[in-house]
């Protein structure tokens, strides 16, 4: 826009560049819906492609946790074995 006016946007690799918002609009292929990069060639995602990516950390955090508590329970039993061992017991 220059004067209150609107003007056309030459498209650069099949995205138009808004100077107004710093951002790139344009379609991913296979797509149907207008996508937004950032001014450094970052997709911004959809919010079902948050929620995805949310759900997708969660799982993570559960795994670990998981692994963890496993880790915690095998490093009490070679504790408690080591200290039947040093007593002398079997």
């Amino acid at each position: 826009m220059r004067e209150g006016k609107y003007f056309p946007v030459a498209p650069e690799d099949g995205r138009l560049y808004s100077q107004e918002l710093g951002v790139w609009f344009g379609w991913e292929p296979g797509r149907t819906f207008v996508r937004i990069w950032t001014a450094d060639g970052r997709m911004l995602p959809t919010p079902e492609e948050l929620r995805e990516q949310a759900a997708a950390a969660q799982q993570v955090a559960r795994e670990a946790e998981r692994r963890a508590r496993e880790a915690e329970a095998r490093a009490a039993a070679l504790e408690a074995e080591l200290g039947r061992l040093r007593r002398g017991e079997r």
